[in-house]
């Protein structure tokens, strides 16, 4: 199971198929998703638990992803004060 910081929530609306394998597939699903949110929160685009649920292309991309959230650096707006008129 994956814990996520408290500021981190997910509402997964599906229910149960009744078909265990598909149940399965809805659950690592979630989990997946968890996990690249984790790896997002805590900054590791090499996060362990994302890379449980995918390879290759896939955790490739996942990678990538992940990368462009840990180089994001914050919009700097100027204040009010400190605009120029025209």
């Amino acid at each position: 199971m994956i814990d996520l910081p408290s500021d981190v929530t997910h509402a997964f609306d599906w229910g149960s198929t009744g078909d265990p394998l598909k149940d399965a597939v809805l659950a690592d699903t979630a989990q997946r998703i968890k996990a690249v949110d984790l790896a997002i929160a805590e900054q590791d685009p090499l996060h362990e638990a994302y890379r449980f649920y995918s390879e290759g292309t896939v955790a490739a991309g996942s990678e990538r992803y992940i990368q462009e959230f840990v180089d994001h650096e914050p919009v700097r707006r100027a204040s009010p004060a400190s605009t120029t008129p025209m």
